[in-house]
């Protein structure tokens, strides 16, 4: 059910199963965090060293050459973006994640924003290195198909601060649903799937065979069927044991430390009888978009979808306890799944008395952006535009997906 295999990830409270990985053989670090001098006399060493020290990032930079000499040093966040230098390399010095790739310079990445840039920097990269709460969390990414940029940018970006902390987080992606097949052919047996969704396939099962944290579904991967992507990451949170379970767009980092301090203050305040349901962006009255208007025609008042966060037991309420209710949502629901999530809170609250605190909190989330675009990543593309990397220009193409 879980994404990653569960000896990669440290339980809550502290780090297990230590591993280093070389990712960068002839390069420096980006940025170097500190220089520990010739006391360490094997990388592994070096590596222990960093692993104990809160200014040390997640990578270290060794030389093979010269080893001890000429000292043992930590790197800033993941190592990413040095100069070549042959007599240096860069490890990885913490389970999952992956390896900070060679950022390269253009005019588009000089005029990123200097605010969201530090913004992700302290959401990821100054975060502490543990997570001594002994609070579990569960991160489920709703994803695309065509979405294997942005997978890669929340991989890189956040996945050692996810590994410190122990929170496995897992993408989750629907089977390909992107060529030309009409309603008056899907009733019919024996239907071959187009080109562009074998190629898509092909593509899903490399990218899960190299990095193993995809979570496939065999929904069609559409945006109406977005809300059984939610389905499923929730349960797959309860599976896990998690204390608190996050839904999030596939654009973003979870800021650990900082959502840490949010459940911490939460946690602390809570009866035994109480719940939350956590968000940064809130919907005053629920009608702002005639699209958030139910079937029934009523509304509520949710979060929006970039991302929420359930507390275990009223998660269990929705997607176990009232499971008939949840999964047959379209007498009240809509194909907006922060909506959806909003109603089911609201019948949980009333049908079994619930007390629910709906808590807004800043500064959970921080964007991401991929090297080379010359757009922000949560940006929608332009139909066709993205599948040309799958399919070429041509007929098959049909609107976009998010």
């Amino acid at each position: 059910m879980l994404a990653m295999a569960p000896a990669l990830w440290p339980a809550a409270g502290g780090l297990t199963n230590m591993s280093m990985r070389l990712c960068h053989d002839g390069r420096e670090c980006g940025k170097q965090a500190k220089n520990f001098g010739s006391a360490h006399a094997t990388v592994e060493e070096c590596a222990e060293a960093a692993r104990a020290d809160p200014e040390c990032g997640s990578a270290i930079m060794w030389s093979p050459v010269y080893g001890k000499d000429w000292g043992c040093r930590c790197c800033n966040g993941g190592g990413s973006g040095g100069r070549p230098n042959k007599k240096w390399q860069v490890h990885r010095i913490y389970p999952g994640g992956a390896c900070g790739g060679v950022v390269p310079e253009s005019p588009w990445q000089k005029n990123v924003s200097a605010k969201r840039a530090d913004k992700l920097a302290h959401c990821v990269e100054g975060a502490p290195l543990r997570n001594t709460r002994n609070i579990s969390v569960y991160i489920g990414y709703i994803s695309a198909v065509l979405n294997a940029d942005k997978r890669a940018a929340v991989r890189e970006r956040c996945g050692d601060a996810y590994a410190r902390f122990g929170m496995p987080f897992g993408f989750y992606v629907g089977a390909p649903d992107l060529g030309p097949i009409g309603w008056e052919h899907r009733r019919k047996q024996g239907q071959r799937f187009p080109a562009v969704d074998v190629r898509a396939a092909e593509a899903l099962s490399a990218e899960m065979t190299l990095h193993g944290d995809l979570v496939l579904d065999m929904v069609r991967d559409n945006y109406v069927d977005k809300t059984a992507k939610v389905d499923h990451i929730f349960r797959d949170g309860l599976a896990s044991g998690a204390q608190y379970i996050v839904k999030s767009d596939d654009d973003q980092c979870v800021c650990p430390s900082r959502l840490l301090d949010v459940l911490t203050e939460l946690h602390a305040h809570r009866t035994a009888d109480e719940e939350v349901y956590v968000g940064e962006h809130f919907w005053a009255r629920g009608d702002e978009y005639s699209r958030m208007i139910g079937t029934d025609n009523k509304t509520v008042a949710p979060f929006m979808g970039r991302g929420y966060v359930l507390s275990r037991e009223l998660a269990r309420t929705i997607f176990e306890v009232d499971r008939t209710h949840t999964v047959l949502f379209q007498p009240y629901g809509t194909s907006s799944e922060d909506a959806n999530v909003g109603k089911w809170v609201a019948h949980a609250t009333r049908a079994h008395r619930l007390k629910v605190t709906m808590a807004r909190r800043r500064g959970i989330y921080a964007y991401v952006v991929v090297e080379g675009s010359h757009q922000r990543v949560g940006k929608r593309e332009a139909p066709g535009h993205a599948r040309s990397r799958l399919q070429g220009r041509g007929s098959e193409s049909r609107g976009g997906r998010d």
